[in-house]
C-alpha cells in the first residue's frame, strides 16, 4: 500500500533539488512516486478505498502542500483527491480556526 513514508522523502528530494537515486530509494524518484500515487487513487475516493483514514490525513496534506507550491503535476486523481481533503468539514473548521 502507498504510504506517507514514500511521499515525504520524495517531496524532500524534489524541494531541495537532490537528485534521486532509485537504487538507494524505495520510492524511486519524485515522478515515479507521483505516478504510483495517482494510479493508487484511480477509481477510489480515498487512499485506502471508500473510507477516509489516517493515511488520508497525511497524504492529503501532502497533496495540498505540493499543489499549493506548484510542485505537483496536474493529474485528475491527485487534484480531485486534494479537493476532497480540503472540503472535509474538519479541515474547513481547522482552517477557519487557524485564520482567526
Amino acid at each position: 500500500m502507498y504510504t506517507p513514508a514514500v511521499v515525504e522523502p520524495a517531496m524532500s528530494e524534489k524541494i531541495s533539488g537532490v537528485e534521486a537515486n532509485p537504487r538507494r530509494n524505495g520510492w524511486g524518484d519524485f515522478d515515479s512516486m507521483i505516478q504510483v500515487w495517482d494510479d493508487a487513487l484511480d477509481n477510489r475516493e480515498w487512499i485506502m478505498g471508500d473510507q477516509f483514514s489516517a493515511a488520508d490525513v497525511m497524504l492529503g496534506s501532502s497533496a495540498v502542500f505540493l499543489r499549493m507550491f506548484k510542485l505537483m503535476p496536474e493529474t485528475r486523481n491527485l487534484d480531485a483527491y486534494a479537493d476532497r481533503c480540503q472540503a472535509r468539514p474538519a479541515n474547513r473548521r481547522a482552517m477557519e480556526k487557524a485564520n482567526g
